[in-house]
């Protein structure tokens, strides 16, 4: 089975994954989208964005485990190749954070009587 073939395999772990994405793993789908990562052909490959190695590795074995992301084409064992979403990543990074809202940030009044910076004084 390819890498290809593997991607669109719906598995219980690629299932968990996607829903429940943390941060950190979308913004290593976003760098594997925008073409500024790389994995290790290997069974479990690692990935490193901008030539850099993440320091968070098994979030990317989990990305490739799950199907989300895969080498972009033919390589020999061990050497980078660079890493791309298949259709899952994609669904998976178009789909908003669970649990997420925005929230608006308190303005906190100034106190009365006074300029509300107390180096003021």
């Amino acid at each position: 089975m390819t890498s290809a073939e593997r991607a669109e395999v719906v598995t219980p772990e690629t299932t968990q994954l996607t829903q429940q994405i943390t941060h950190r793993a979308r913004a290593m789908l976003r760098a594997v989208q925008a073409g500024r990562a790389e994995l290790t052909a290997s069974c479990e490959p690692d990935l490193r964005v901008d030539g850099l190695h993440c320091s968070d590795q098994a979030t990317s074995h989990q990305l490739a485990r799950a199907g989300l992301i895969r080498a972009a084409g033919p390589a020999l064992p061990g050497s980078w190749v660079r890493a791309e979403l298949t259709p899952a990543g994609l669904a998976a990074l178009a789909r908003p954070i669970q649990g997420y809202t925005h929230r608006r940030l308190s303005v906190v009044p100034p106190l009365p009587g006074g300029t509300g910076n107390p180096s003021a004084a």
